[in-house]
């Protein structure tokens, strides 16, 4: 059966009971998770496949989870053809579960797949059928035994949910973070403390999930509603543009994977709570930023080079003192610990 995206976790009641059925009944073996656009131009609801059989059902005690990165073709209206196609490797899969040899599928590594038992699935929030969520959740499981001292961000950071509308608060002398890329201002302020600002819902719509960019900000300022906010509770051991950068970096592997919805994707923020961080001491952590920031500036710098050099009759010396700069930010760069998601 395909069903819109909403009905693998929404939680009404009847949906709810409905999947607890098909799982304790043992009827679901599968889920296969769609891209967004596959029946587009007609309707650009995400949308999954439930594989249903009783027999089959009756022999495993786990359930089949497959994400489709790509079908064949583009994501746009005209739907092109494409070579990227994981559906005969799902179908492969699907098989070798059916006759329990998983191990013996010759193209596992070119799909996202899990297994998840039912109990754990009875016992999730919802009973949701999301594997996507339960891939991140392994993440967590992973991470946390390579790297004992991670810590999960609702530990160290209050999250804060805007007050303010994107369209209609009254300009003023205080930034105003938006999801865009540029801020607006406000007459007034909620917060006054460094801090790295989410969006909650999604950059493209459409059904899409997707975030184009977090913001860090530090002293006075608003919030659109349609974002939240991390603050360090011991900022003496957390240093918050160290978080932003970890979760700027890592946006599509921890943050995307958390949004949901047929056609209003969105972010619920007590769900980030769960996400585990790395916590190195607070000197490494600010190195780290360090390094993030000098390569920045090494890459605003470079661009400023080219333009000169292109625009500007007699530019040689000026533009040799640029890549002078750029060669001191990268040095620093090269000296400091890089971002690591392990």
């Amino acid at each position: 059966m395909v069903v819109p995206e909403g009905i693998v976790f929404v939680g009404q009641s009847a949906y709810i009971g409905m999947r607890k059925r098909l799982i304790q009944e043992k009827s679901l073996i599968a889920v296969v998770e769609l891209p967004h656009g596959v029946f587009k131009p007609y309707a650009s609801v995400k949308t999954h496949i439930l594989i249903i059989d009783k027999q089959i059902a009756k022999s495993t005690d786990k359930v089949l989870f497959i994400n489709i990165g790509a079908d064949g073709y583009t994501q746009t209206d005209t739907r092109q053809a494409v070579d990227e196609n994981d559906l005969p490797a799902a179908l492969e899969l699907i098989e070798n579960f059916k006759r329990n040899q998983l191990e013996s599928t010759r193209t596992l590594s070119k799909l996202n797949f899990i297994t998840v038992k039912r109990e754990h699935i009875l016992a999730s929030t919802g009973c949701h059928l999301v594997g996507r969520w339960y891939m991140l959740e392994r993440k967590f499981r992973e991470l946390r035994e390579r790297m004992p001292s991670a810590r999960e961000l609702g530990a160290i950071c209050n999250i804060h949910r805007g007050k303010h509308s994107n369209m209609s608060s009254p300009p003023g002398d205080f930034p105003l973070v938006v999801p865009a890329a540029d801020r607006k201002t406000s007459a007034d302020f909620s917060f006054d403390f460094k801090a790295s600002c989410i969006p909650l819902v999604s950059s493209s719509g459409h059904g899409k999930a997707d975030i184009k960019r977090l913001h860090y900000q530090e002293g006075k300022f608003a919030l659109a509603d349609t974002m939240c906010c991390l603050e360090a509770k011991e900022p003496e051991q957390v240093e918050m543009r160290y978080i932003h950068e970890y979760l700027s970096k890592f946006k599509d592997e921890l943050l995307v994977p958390m949004m949901c919805g047929a056609t209003n994707v969105t972010l619920d923020e007590n769900d980030l709570k769960k996400i585990l961080i790395p916590l190195p001491a607070i000197d490494e952590q600010r190195s780290i930023v360090q390094g993030v920031l000098a390569k920045e500036a090494a890459d605003k710098l470079q661009a400023i080079g080219e333009e000169i050099s292109f625009g500007i009759t007699s530019s040689k010396e000026v533009v040799s003192d640029i890549k002078k700069q750029i060669e001191r930010l990268l040095a620093i760069r090269d000296a400091s610990p890089s971002l690591s998601i392990s």
